[in-house]
């Protein structure tokens, strides 16, 4: 019996060896084929487009970054951190440049960031170096490799207007009412309700525009709010456009670790923070562990030495509470997340090479596609450019160094004509190849940007854009026609 099983052993170990070499024979056909394949092809210059499209995205990779560059992209990445240090203290809801209306300067303005909790924290990213003081409404910044000093104005002021700006658009134009309006409309804050359902400060410290009261102001943001009295607004005096209320926070943070602040001045100054510090800040305002009047003072309670103790320690009840008329509760943080989510940003554009380019984009023009669409039409515009190994394999299997895939609107997806050229998916959307550069510009597939503060129109060629973030405010009227 012995013999018969180990000769069953021997008969199943040659078959398998015979397979795997058929195998192995298989494999190798198969690659001798597509190799001749693939060198017949380039005989024939089938690949030629592919090629240079692949050939041209390694060389935008590889040119340097103007200094200008280098110092908007550490700008970005110093704005990401914050987001990053907020994410790890558990915060959910955070959300990066947001631009937000702002009547009295006649357009919007972007916040750098904005973490919604039991509180709203509207953080304004500095990334300077050297040292950085004030001195009455101006702020200075002497940095380190520079004899110059560089003056500023009155960085925690000028957010306190945008964080007043996002609360105006919380209230007037979301109509979400938070909940510590009727606190501040009541008489210890010295406001009383006037004719026309505008609120004005009898009390108050904010500075009066001249001939506020006359101006008018019909704005969105400004617009005031009907019915119970307790869900209006006071925004619409301009004399307290820097009105933050309890909920809404506006804070400074310095990023770069070779920056240094004058203790007796910035370092002294209210919600004004290194990284290092708002790291610990964050954490307690998450729980509502801090003071609005004192809110750095849990940054020094809660030092390095906190960390060091034990957990049911660390957990001890602070002294510092946010009141409960600013507190938020998770209904109203989702609202306000909601609403902050859908608030207009700016379009990103990413070269290869890493170079960011923001603006609104106007239009995308293709002619290999044979369509253009303008802003108002596109959802997104995403990039899937074949890279690495796989990439490779698969750009030689489909002849195409990537693909543009054009998110159309809901109304231009169902705009379908009978004898139309243009390259549509399943879904409605436009797909096409990506194309190497012509010389004549009419040619090539490109994408127009209007720069932020000028009038000046850009015109980007997509054979050198590696991806594109469109701004989401669309999405709203995309989700309202999909309800119906």
């Amino acid at each position: 019996m012995s013999y018969i099983a180990s000769g069953g052993i021997t008969n199943g170990l040659l078959r398998l060896a015979a397979a795997a070499d058929d195998l192995f024979y298989i494999v190798l056909a198969v690659v001798v084929v597509a190799t001749v394949g693939v060198a017949i092809a380039l005989s024939q210059r089938v690949y030629r487009s592919m090629l240079r499209t692949r050939a041209m995205r390694y060389y935008t990779e590889n040119e340097e970054l103007s200094r200008g560059d280098r110092i908007y992209l550490g700008a970005i990445d110093a704005e990401e951190s914050v987001e990053k240090i907020l994410r790890e203290a558990g915060w959910k809801y955070i959300y990066l440049r947001r631009r937000v209306p702002v009547s009295r300067v006649g357009h919007n303005r972007e916040i750098d960031v904005i973490a919604v909790g039991k509180v709203i924290l509207v953080v304004e990213v500095k990334h300077w170096q050297g040292y950085v003081w004030s001195n009455g409404p101006r702020w200075f910044q002497m940095p380190s490799r520079m004899k110059q000093t560089l003056e500023f104005e009155d960085v925690m002021e000028d957010n306190r207007v945008k964080a007043a700006a996002l609360r105006r658009y919380i209230e007037n134009t979301r109509r979400i009412p938070l909940p510590d309006l009727p606190f501040l409309c009541g008489k210890d804050q010295g406001i009383e309700k006037n004719s026309g359902q505008s609120y004005r400060g009898v009390g108050s410290n904010a500075p009066r525009d001249k001939g506020s009261e006359m101006e008018a102001d019909n704005s969105p943001e400004d617009a005031p709010l009907s019915g119970n009295k307790h869900t209006g607004t006071w925004y619409t005096d301009k004399s307290l456009h820097k009105q933050c209320g309890l909920c809404v926070l506006p804070i400074v943070v310095f990023t770069n670790p070779r920056v240094k602040l004058d203790p007796a001045t910035v370092k002294a100054k209210k919600y004004v923070f290194t990284l290092s510090d708002f790291r610990t800040f964050a954490c307690e305002a998450l729980k509502g562990n801090i003071s609005l009047e004192a809110p750095n003072e849990v940054v020094s309670s809660r030092g390095k030495w906190h960390f060091l103790l034990p957990s049911f320690l660390r957990r001890s009840p602070s002294a510092f509470h946010v009141p409960c008329e600013a507190a938020l509760d998770r209904d109203l943080q989702q609202q306000i997340g909601e609403a902050v989510d859908i608030m207009r940003t700016w379009d990103l554009v990413r070269l290869h090479n890493g170079r960011l380019i923001v603006g609104d984009v106007q239009k995308v023009d293709a002619p290999s596609a044979h369509c253009m669409y303008e802003r108002k039409h596109l959802l997104e515009i995403n990039f899937h450019w074949n890279c690495g190994t796989l990439g490779l394999l698969k750009a030689f299997l489909s002849n195409r160094g990537g693909m543009v895939e054009l998110v159309l609107t809901i109304a231009k997806r169902l705009a379908v004509k009978k004898k139309e050229e243009k390259p549509r998916d399943a879904k409605g959307n436009i797909v096409f190849p990506i194309i190497p550069k012509s010389r004549k510009l009419t040619l090539n597939d490109r994408l127009t940007i209007k720069v932020p503060g000028s009038l000046k129109l850009i015109t980007i060629l997509l054979a050198d854009i590696k991806e594109v973030h469109l701004s989401r405010h669309l999405y709203e009227l995309e989700n309202d026609i999909a309800k119906r």
